[in-house]
């Protein structure tokens, strides 16, 4: 059995906030973190490893979780940083080599 992980890549406009994750079924994938901006305000791409025991058959739901880098000095349920993306797919892997 090929217990290789998948590919999840999703293309974003660069985010500002440190602290942004990313999930798969409530589980971070990895890095579990969006790429911060180099502020050239272009879309990216952001490639994920998604491990094969994240991932059921049928529905998957993926989550951006909107962090708060200095949450002392922001308003309670207020978060600064937005997020867009587009573009997401999940890529099974080749296993045509693995043992």
């Amino acid at each position: 059995t090929c217990r290789r992980a998948w590919r999840l890549t999703i293309e974003l406009m660069q985010v500002n906030d440190l602290n942004n994750r990313v999930l798969i079924n409530a589980q971070p994938v990895q890095p579990p973190y969006l790429p911060v901006e180099d502020f050239t305000h272009i879309w990216v791409q952001a490639t994920f490893a998604v491990a094969p025991d994240q991932l059921r058959i049928g529905r998957n739901t993926i989550t951006l979780h909107s962090g708060k880098l200095f949450p002392a000095f922001q308003q309670f349920g207020y978060t600064w940083d937005d997020v867009q993306v587009r573009n997401i797919v999940l890529y099974k892997p080749t296993c045509e080599d693995a043992p």
